[in-house]
């Protein structure tokens, strides 16, 4: 995955991290740095796009509590999605990049 087109990897919550290297969505758990990752091509990734829509037509996806995307945190979010602790945990963690 090493490619000059790719994107930072992002925290979507739930320890799940994405990345974009100009053709395929990137998945990893755990970490940004964990070597072992999902490579979802356009085909395989419009596919889960349709199963998502299939599953939750009539679904209630609203949570009844919000909390922190961080795992095991009851920490309140803001529109970042994120507690102010793990926010500022985020940002320190982003600038003492290699």
């Amino acid at each position: 995955m090493n490619n000059d087109n790719e994107r930072e990897p992002e925290y979507l919550g739930d320890g799940v991290y994405a990345s974009f290297d100009g053709y395929h969505v990137w998945l990893r758990t755990g970490s940004h740095d964990n070597p072992e990752a999902i490579a979802l091509e356009p085909e395989v990734w419009n596919a889960l796009v349709r199963y998502r829509e299939r599953v939750t037509k009539t679904a209630d996806l609203r949570p009844s509590r919000v909390f922190c995307d961080f795992e095991d945190c009851d920490g309140e979010p803001d529109s970042t999605g994120l507690c102010e602790t793990h926010r500022r945990e985020f940002r320190e963690h982003q600038a003492v990049k290699p």
